[in-house]
């Protein structure tokens, strides 16, 4: 789990991310600031949308960094009363090596909103638009499946329907900013 900037400043928005490592998939939410209340927010709307259960189905085990942001593990680790924990572990600090495939990851979102670039001006539409084309990109590491293909063959299709999560044919992939024209 970590998070990407735009702007780093109050008032402005950033991307949670959550990423599979066997599947290579990237899930992407913007919130509306760096903060544990955001974050918090944002797992306990996923936790609401696709179920407790599946929520530590998917995330058993969650590696981030010490980013403030993530400094109360206790509210994302709570999947209710009759369902199983998941687990946050942290980074060393100064080794974001140590949960590298996220940050190579962030690679894709980049192409799409460069640093220095306010994340405010995108809609959820939008973010969820980029997060589709990203994970339907095949990948030779997954025998040229897309990271879609495999989460699906991990965990069906049905916690990704509800978050509103769906494959691009192959050849319809846009990997750059040209997604967003209404917001250049």
């Amino acid at each position: 789990m970590d998070t990407v900037e735009g702007i780093i400043g109050i008032g402005q928005s950033c991307f949670l991310t959550l990423y599979l490592k066997q599947s290579e998939f990237l899930f992407i939410f913007k919130i509306s600031e760096q903060t544990i209340t955001c974050v918090n927010n944002k797992i306990s709307e996923i936790k609401t949308t696709i179920g407790n259960e599946m929520f530590y189905e998917i995330f058993p085990i969650i590696l981030t960094d010490n980013g403030s942001e993530f400094k109360n593990p206790q509210e994302i680790e709570n999947n209710g009363e009759h369902v199983i924990a998941s687990k946050i572990f942290y980074c060393d600090p100064q080794r974001s090596d140590q949960k590298s495939q996220i940050e190579l990851s962030h690679e894709y979102i980049r192409r799409f909103i460069p640093k220095g670039i306010s994340i405010n001006k995108y809609s959820e539409e939008n973010i969820l638009n980029m997060m589709n084309h990203i994970n339907s990109t095949p990948r030779k590491s997954l025998g040229w499946k897309s990271p879609y293909d495999v989460a699906i063959e991990m965990f069906g299709e049905e916690p990704f329907q509800k978050l509103g999560i769906h494959k691009i044919d192959s050849q319809d992939v846009i990997l750059n900013n040209k997604l967003f024209k209404d917001n250049q």
